[in-house]
């Protein structure tokens, strides 16, 4: 067993140990200590983070009342000096009291049960047994949760030994486990067993914020921050808030409409390219269905791969035709029919890419190519050309 002096005072963040177990467990070393400041992962909450001599902790669990520090390398001295990482912790004490509060209020509010909790490093969830969370309601929740950290309620923590102790606690959810039961109650907020690590106080917390609520397996997934992260939460949200402000010449008042406008305008300008490059593709297809040759070739400067792809189908409508279409934009080529011909275009382009810088491939009746220069670009044309007058004689219609 190692005594746990986390749970004598949270606010340790050193101490000095015996080292009273070593062992290796793939490639790694598991060690156990007298006491021991690390808090082991559980209850949702990860595992605290540190050094034992100056050795990175991987990890920390529990198994059979024993706690056990995995290291990369194994300590030599059999008296070795903690120190775990006090922003972590201080991080996962503000989040995981923070999660107590949230789901006490939705508890007491609207009876909906926490049935999940995780703590990642990028997000915190919980997920409620409740559905069609409004924004009203979230709101509700947020503003009497604040409340609770304004007015700085203690975070009372009692270690019982037996389950019939934990009947004089008005508890949350039922209990499952049967001895060293640690409850955490917050007063007219929560009342909880929990293996976590709190704050004495909720002020410590700093504030809580929901970012957004989802629909989960007939539940509601919210979304949440507390303490710093809500901090760089805003603050990475407030640098790009006033980075569109500079953009769209904008402020607070105004911001949302003038994005509105502009995607308006933008929208618009959408239209009148479509309708300008629909009005082009008919007169460059006019052009192709007029000529009389076996196939039809072109390089265009503007023109994408998509804008050819649009051209040939174009034209199949209306006339049989081998086309080779090329764009500089992109330094590619599309070679492609209607499958009136005897021709398969994948074959013709993986024969003649081999020695030159493009990437593509196709099918039968299409093919593309890309290449890494307009050089690249012209010789494989001039290549497909010659082999395309070849066939002219023997193609099938």
């Amino acid at each position: 067993m190692s005594f746990k002096l986390y749970e004598k005072n949270v606010y340790l963040d050193t101490c000095i140990s015996q080292v009273k177990e070593i062992a290796k467990e793939n490639g790694k070393f598991s060690v156990v200590l007298d006491q021991t400041v690390f808090s082991p992962r559980g209850g949702g909450q990860p595992g605290d983070k540190g050094t034992i001599d100056g050795h990175p902790v991987l990890g920390v669990y529990e198994k059979d009342k024993t706690i056990f520090h995995i290291l990369n390398e194994a300590p030599s001295s059999k008296e070795v000096y903690c120190k775990i990482h006090w922003p972590h912790r201080l991080d996962m004490m503000q989040n995981h009291c923070g999660e107590h509060i949230l789901s006490g209020i939705f508890y007491k509010e609207y009876q909906a049960a926490n049935k999940g909790f995780h703590m990642g490093n990028d997000y915190i969830t919980i997920d409620m047994d409740i559905q069609n969370v409004t924004d009203v309601m979230l709101r509700r929740i947020e503003n009497i949760a604040n409340d609770a950290i304004y007015a700085n309620l203690p975070v009372e923590i009692r270690l019982l030994e037996s389950m019939d102790e934990a009947q004089n606690y008005p508890l949350r959810k039922p209990l499952n486990v049967e001895e060293d039961i640690k409850i955490v109650t917050i007063p007219e907020v929560d009342c909880v067993a929990c293996c976590g690590t709190h704050p004495h106080r909720t002020g410590e917390i700093g504030m809580i914020k929901i970012l957004k609520a989802e629909n989960y397996k007939r539940m509601t997934r919210i979304y949440f921050k507390c303490g710093k992260r809500a901090l760089e939460d805003y603050r990475l949200k407030n640098e790009s808030q006033i980075y569109l402000y500079q953009m769209f010449s904008a402020n607070e008042s105004n911001l949302i409409e003038k994005i509105e406008n502009e995607g308006k305008k933008n929208q618009e300008l959408k239209e009148q390219l479509l309708e300008t490059k629909n009005a082009m593709y008919e007169w460059e297809v006019s052009r192709i269905t007029e000529d009389h040759d076996f196939f039809y070739h072109q390089i265009y400067a503007f023109y994408d791969m998509d804008d050819l792809k649009r051209i040939a189908k174009m034209v199949f409508k209306c006339k049989d035709k081998l086309l080779i279409l090329a764009s500089l934009q992109k330094k590619g080529t599309l070679l492609c029919h209607n499958g009136s011909f005897n021709i398969h275009c994948g074959n013709i382009v993986r024969k003649y890419i081999r020695n030159t810088s493009g990437k593509g491939g196709g099918s039968d009746k299409m093919a593309q190519i890309v290449f890494n220069s307009e050089k690249d670009l012209d010789t494989f044309i001039d290549e497909i050309l010659l082999q395309v007058k070849k066939l002219e004689e023997q193609h099938v219609r």
